[in-house]
């Protein structure tokens, strides 16, 4: 309280023109701050002048559109994975199949995929971003960019809880025993021991993918 006092009395006891001193200063420095965010807004409407005409500005943002577009790719499958995955038997595996790169015509996979997605939701937005989204037309598409769509799929597909048998050797259980149908056409019983040549797709315990196997 006491150094309060003083400054005040201090402060009153002040000439009139060391006053007039002080706000001019005041008034500088704010006008100093002021010009310099203006000089930081002119400098970076300069930097995206620039990057548009390299086109880098072009380029990051279509990168951002992308990952966007790819998030909401992921979540969207997530969602009708969770109520309609077995829509899409038979065709898990040749997603994976497409990561792997052991499919020659990863087109096929992607067309059947697009086409069950236009006669299950004809219209909904699940539809029209896969239009959107999935190399399905005639139109050369890489095999980089046949795996990187297969892959979200597959990832959104990891996100609902569906889960996949590992290939190999194997005990049959309760749940896999009418999961597979054997590759000569042998019955299956439990506790037979088999190789698993194409896995099983399983959604909270339920089939949603058939498999095939070799009785050993």
């Amino acid at each position: 309280m006491y150094k309060k006092n003083r400054a005040d009395t201090e402060e009153k006891k002040r000439p009139a023109w060391v006053k007039k001193i002080g706000d001019l200063f005041r008034k500088m420095t704010r006008r100093i701050r002021h010009e310099g965010t203006e000089h930081e807004l002119l400098q970076a409407r300069e930097e995206k002048n620039r990057q548009a005409q390299t086109g880098e500005w072009e380029n990051t943002t279509r990168v951002e559109l992308e990952k966007s577009r790819e998030g909401e790719f992921v979540r969207e499958w997530t969602d009708v994975f969770l109520n309609s995955a077995d829509v899409f038997q038979g065709l898990f595996e040749g997603l994976v199949r497409v990561t792997e790169g052991r499919t020659k015509r990863p087109e096929r996979i992607f067309r059947e995929w697009c086409t069950r997605t236009r006669y299950q939701w004809e219209g909904q937005r699940i539809h029209m971003l896969t239009e959107e989204c999935l190399p399905s037309g005639s139109a050369p598409v890489s095999a980089e960019d046949y795996r990187k769509w297969a892959d979200l799929l597959l990832h959104a597909a990891e996100q609902a809880g569906i889960v996949r048998d590992a290939p190999g050797e194997a005990v049959l259980d309760e749940r896999t025993a009418n999961a597979y149908t054997e590759w000569d056409g042998a019955e299956l019983y439990l506790g037979d021991k088999v190789d698993i040549l194409t896995p099983a797709w399983y959604l909270d315990g339920g089939l949603i993918e058939q498999g095939t196997c070799r009785k050993l």
